[in-house]
C-alpha cells in the first residue's frame, strides 16, 4: 500500500500506536494486549516476532522496509 505524501518521523496515533511514513510506505508499532510486547509492521506486512521494547520494534520495522526494498516488493 503506498500513499502520495510525504516522509515523517515516528509519531503516535489516534490508537496509540508510534507510526512513520516512508517513501510513501506506512511503519507502525503496537503493543501487544495479549502479553504486553510490541509488534510492528512494515506496509503491509507483520514483522515477524515480537519485541521487548518499543525501540527494538521500531528498529525492527524499518530493517523489514529496507529488506522488502532491496528485494523489490513494492
Amino acid at each position: 500500500m503506498s500513499y502520495p505524501t510525504h516522509d515523517t518521523d515516528w509519531a503516535e496515533s489516534a490508537q496509540g500506536n508510534d507510526w512513520k511514513r516512508i517513501g510513501g510506505k506506512v511503519l507502525i508499532v503496537g503493543r501487544s494486549r495479549l502479553d504486553g510486547a510490541f509488534w510492528a509492521r512494515a506496509d503491509d506486512r507483520l514483522v515477524k516476532g515480537s519485541f521487548p521494547h518499543k525501540a527494538a520494534a521500531k528498529a525492527a520495522a524499518e530493517a523489514e522496509l529496507k529488506r522488502q526494498d532491496n528485494m523489490g516488493w513494492y
